[in-house]
């Protein structure tokens, strides 16, 4: 399994464990990249939007649908050019 997220705007020394951004929210990690080198390699497992904090913390108080329709619109652009 792979998951993906994007780094918090930052120097490596200000990034915090579990503090990350949806996929492609800052553009730090380029996980496109990252996807289309797995799919290159053939992999074909599972892919996992790892929502950590702040995220985790707006889903908490939103709507399912709304969290649903949130990482489905951050994966879609991921892969939109796989």
């Amino acid at each position: 399994a792979v998951h993906i997220n994007d780094a918090s705007v930052g120097t490596v020394e200000e990034q915090w464990d579990l503090r990350r951004a949806l996929p492609l929210e800052n553009g730090i990690i380029d996980v496109p990249h990252i996807l289309n080198n797995l799919k290159r390699a053939g992999f074909c497992g599972n892919i996992t939007i790892e929502a950590l904090d702040p995220w985790r913390e707006k889903f908490a108080s939103m709507e399912l649908k709304d969290v649903m329709k949130t990482l489905a619109d951050s994966y879609n652009e991921c892969i939109k050019d796989i």
